[in-house]
């Protein structure tokens, strides 16, 4: 990604924080917050256009979607997923609002360096991000359907 102006804004604290700051000490491109609140959580979401979700291949992180690619979607932010199996991955082919990088770092350079050059993908995957949370993550979707869920379960004992 030579001569990119692609900017990467890494939120938390977590215990590698140190090292990470360490690694991307020469980039100018690579902004640690530290911890965030939630409007400025909201601030980001409102101008970034992808989310990274750099997980480690664990059965954990494959079968669980887990919170942040929720609230990526919820932003409209494509995602870049670092996993080639699972749930997530799934849900980012299925509905085409997001990549999987296979956690090699050159094919997430590639991938960014393509959407920065064909913004009408981009867009199309931060539309379809949003309209897959409000499908599939909305709160009323998900209680709607455990209330459907547990009625089905009470009704079959019955």
């Amino acid at each position: 990604m030579q001569n990119s102006n692609a900017k990467f804004i890494i939120c938390g604290s977590g215990v590698k924080l140190t090292f990470w700051q360490n690694q991307a000490a020469k980039l100018s491109n690579i902004h640690f917050t530290g911890w965030i609140d939630k409007h400025e959580i909201i601030t980001l979401l409102k101008i970034a256009d992808i989310g990274l979700a750099p997980y480690i291949n664990f059965i954990n992180y494959a079968d669980t979607p887990g919170n942040k690619p929720g609230e990526y979607m919820s932003g409209g932010l494509a995602i870049a997923l670092s996993l080639q199996r699972g749930s997530l991955y799934e849900i980012l082919k299925e509905y085409e609002c997001g990549f999987s990088y296979h956690n090699s770092p050159e094919l997430l350079a590639s991938e960014l360096d393509q959407l920065s050059k064909n913004r009408e993908r981009l867009e199309t995957m931060k539309q379809n991000s949003i309209a897959t949370f409000k499908n599939l993550f909305d709160a009323k979707v998900v209680y709607n359907q455990l209330s459907e869920y547990l009625e089905s379960f009470v009704s079959s004992e019955n």
